[in-house]
């Protein structure tokens, strides 16, 4: 693949591109970088309190829970920069962009909300399964370049 760096009013932006000319990009400024490092870390000694039993009243469960919950969320964290370097390459302006990122904002917190209650009706698996082809689909509609594919995208990511 290939590496463009380019560098903005305070941020460093490095562009990847892979084989397929899959532009991905990592956007690193103390706004995005620092509360996500501290996070992380204040997650990662809730781990390990919880790990080595300094922590009252936790049971195996959250034990073993919170690890995995800290990984997703980090990993979700990783994704807007990329998201919005790929939305870039699509050529859409920050205005388009911005509005993507409240689509999927508001759809996180009314899904989210909604979804425990919808997988007491249908079950864990089934909801499980759902989630899975929710988010197959929003990836696919990713490699759109039209609007309203990635608004649709978002919404169901």
């Amino acid at each position: 693949g290939q590496t463009a760096r380019m560098l903005g009013p305070g941020r460093d932006v490095v562009a990847l591109r892979g084989p397929m000319g899959v532009g991905l990009g990592q956007a690193t400024t103390p706004l995005t970088v620092v509360p996500r490092a501290c996070a992380s870390a204040g997650g990662a000694a809730a781990v390990l309190a919880v790990r080595e039993g300094r922590l009252p009243r936790v049971s195996e469960v959250e034990a073993r829970f919170l690890p995995v919950w800290f990984a997703c969320v980090a990993a979700d964290w990783l994704q807007g920069p990329f998201l919005f370097a790929l939305y870039t390459e699509r050529g859409c302006s920050k205005s388009v962009i911005a509005r993507l990122f409240a689509v999927g904002f508001l759809s996180s917190g009314i899904l989210g909300s909604v979804a425990g209650g919808l997988c007491d009706v249908i079950g864990r698996r089934q909801g499980c399964l759902l989630y899975c082809w929710l988010a197959f689909v929003s990836c696919l509609l990713t490699h759109s370049t039209a609007v309203v594919p990635l608004a649709v995208g978002r919404l169901l990511g």
